[in-house]
């Protein structure tokens, strides 16, 4: 199997922290004793300032890789050097996975953690919250359509197309007036039976946002993920 190293190390702290060294050496130690090809060792040094995920580039690149199936899994020297934060790194396993990837420790200790059903209970909740995020995405969705339905009588199939309509010019960076301009030119209007006036398009867009930041850390806020390390 052909996998890519990820390193995270910090400009200030202990050895432990600030050399690349012993966790290209943990990588390359697991990879060789698995059989496996380590195509590329990449590295993000933070300094102050630059410890969020949006300064991570290295990081971006291994994602990448594995995305574009120039490797086939990431390996880190420990979950922490992925993301500190146990949230972020749910998210992040999470996203990996999902673009058809692995990801592996080279802390055996942390094997379980990796497992469909990790050892530690508050990894396990968040895991489990994440993994339902997209379930519940796809039901409020179609709520709004069923309740549309309803009102008017349009097919569903119609209500279904707009719905992507809307999500897709959203995902383009388009405002609220222009998708409501583009689904007016397009017959997309509340008088042809669609609930898609300007007041509601703001109301779908807003209600879409709030779940989704709600799912992944309002309903985790009485659990207080910890943080797993620098």
């Amino acid at each position: 199997m052909d996998v890519v190293g990820y390193v995270r190390t910090l400009a200030w702290g202990p050895a432990a922290v600030t050399e690349p060294g012993p966790q290209e050496q943990d990588i390359h130690s697991w990879a060789e004793a698995r059989g496996h090809r380590v195509t590329a060792v990449v590295h993000d040094e933070l300094i102050p300032g630059s410890e969020d995920l949006e300064h991570r580039l290295a990081l971006a690149k291994a994602l990448e890789m594995v995305r574009d199936g120039q490797a086939q899994a990431m390996v880190v020297a420990s979950l922490d050097r992925l993301a500190g934060d146990l949230l972020l790194q749910e998210r992040l396993l999470a996203d990996i996975r999902a673009s058809g990837g692995s990801v592996f420790s080279a802390d055996a200790d942390e094997e379980k953690d990796l497992a469909n059903e990790p050892r530690d209970g508050m990894r396990a909740v968040v895991r489990r919250v994440l993994s339902t995020s997209g379930e519940y995405e796809r039901s409020k969705r179609e709520l709004l359509i069923n309740r549309q339905v309803a009102r008017t009588g349009t097919p569903r199939d119609r209500q279904q197309a707009a719905m992507a309509r809307i999500e897709a010019l959203t995902r383009d960076g388009a405002s609220i007036e222009e998708i409501a301009s583009r689904l007016r030119a397009e017959g997309l209007t509340p008088s042809s039976g669609f609930l898609f006036s300007l007041a509601r398009l703001r109301r779908i867009i807003a209600v879409t946002e709030a779940d989704r930041t709600e799912l992944t850390s309002g309903a985790l806020k009485s659990q207080s993920p910890r943080r797993t390390g620098t």
